[in-house]
């Protein structure tokens, strides 16, 4: 699906499926306002993103495919959180949203392929290990 990176303040609390190709922090929200409500959090995370300007935010996606030997590749925004948390609501809706407005494609993403080669397998069973999350996270 393409290359999964890491738009989180912090890495994810659980071993996960695959192996990260990157993290973005320009995609994160700032820890300071992470506990807001959604009006002020949304404000403050588009004022982030306005910040950063759309230029600067492909410019370090790019930089992450072209790491990777891909430059055509997609990049793939990841968070950890349940899209269903007690807020009830994401900060990558909000990115999503503002990449869009900027004329960048930004599609929703199901689960990864079980022949995913970004899935970490056991050497002796080729069983994923451990499964990977539902990413309903993903876009």
């Amino acid at each position: 699906m393409g290359i999964p990176v890491r738009a989180t303040v912090g890495a994810p609390r659980f071993r996960l499926g695959y192996v990260l190709g990157g993290a973005m922090p320009e995609a994160a929200p700032e820890r300071w306002f992470m506990n807001r409500e959604y009006d002020e959090f949304r404000r403050r995370m588009r004022h982030k993103l306005h910040q950063v300007t759309i230029e600067r935010f492909m410019a370090a996606a790019q930089a992450i495919a072209d790491r990777h030997g891909k430059s055509d590749a997609r990049v793939v925004f990841l968070c950890f959180e349940n899209g269903h948390n007690k807020k009830g609501w994401c900060h990558r809706a909000m990115l999503a949203e503002w990449l869009r407005e900027k004329g960048q494609e930004c599609p929703e993403l199901g689960s990864l392929s079980p022949d995913d080669p970004a899935l970490r397998r056991d050497p002796e069973t080729g069983e994923v290990d451990p499964p990977p999350f539902e990413q309903d996270e993903l876009f």
